[in-house]
């Protein structure tokens, strides 16, 4: 895989300027931010603020899918929203996209205006390894870790307070060596 790949797909809307739908580098993800575009028209869904963000959602769930992963390998999301009295009302419908699995670390940040006149905006990044997500452990909480575990070796590595990562990411009885509960 390029050290830096663009991601694209038609089940979500085209770039609206110059931007990719999502950059991938190495196991990681940078989705870019989706507003509640249909991607058949490419029209603003002008739906209630829950159907925004349920739109926003479907949106970043193709995006991942394109890139190989899914919406529940996000390991942080950025919701941006014009009126902050819609963020519980937009907190339900972004709860309902995680469900059942451990939530992304998540910012809100209130803002004065989003492109095309959207209430809300989404972002996320994401970690696809796919050595860890085939694993058969039967356990997709520890799965979950494992994939965390290693973000935090790879951001380690960005930030030079460990080793460098070097190459494609170990494989996952290597990773799963490395990792401890208390971690």
């Amino acid at each position: 895989m390029a050290l830096r790949q663009a991601v694209s797909t038609d089940h979500a809307p085209a770039a609206i300027g110059p931007y990719s739908q999502a950059i991938r580098s190495g196991s990681l993800l940078f989705c870019s931010g989706q507003i509640p575009l249909d991607p058949s028209t490419g029209e603003i869904v002008k739906e209630d603020v829950e159907g925004q963000a349920r739109r926003c959602l479907e949106n970043l769930a193709a995006v991942c899918e394109a890139a190989g992963g899914s919406l529940s390998d996000a390991v942080r999301c950025t919701v941006y929203l014009t009126d902050m009295s819609d963020f519980a009302r937009v907190n339900d419908a972004y709860g309902s996209f995680f469900e059942g699995a451990d939530a992304p670390a998540r910012v809100a940040i209130g803002v004065a205006a989003l492109p095309k006149g959207a209430d809300v905006e989404v972002d996320d990044l994401s970690l696809i390894l796919e050595q860890v997500a085939s694993l058969r452990l039967g356990d997709e909480r520890r799965t979950r870790q494992l994939r965390r575990r290693y973000l935090a070796l790879f951001l380690a590595g960005l930030r030079e307070e460990g080793p460098p990562l070097p190459g494609p990411p170990p494989a996952p009885m290597e990773l799963a060596s490395r990792w401890s509960p208390e971690d």
